[in-house]
């Protein structure tokens, strides 16, 4: 069983210690324990929830004006 934390003021959980790589195209799991392997597979039967937060604002370039010969 995992250890509960404090954050952003709300009890949550530890993730279960496994490692993820990604292997001939799907997910593969390394866990330290057969009981973090059994929490992952749970955690992983509910919704999962992905989120990308790049660490400044992308901000795309306006394309270069065309160059011209005279």
């Amino acid at each position: 069983m995992t250890e509960e934390l404090e954050y952003k003021g709300q009890t949550v959980k530890a993730m279960p210690v496994c490692s993820l790589e990604i292997v001939d195209g799907h997910i593969e799991a390394e866990c330290e324990s057969t009981a973090a392997s059994h929490e992952l597979a749970e955690l992983l039967q509910h919704e999962v929830v992905i989120r990308v937060k790049p660490k400044a604002p992308v901000l795309e370039e306006p394309p270069a004006a065309p160059v011209t010969e005279s």
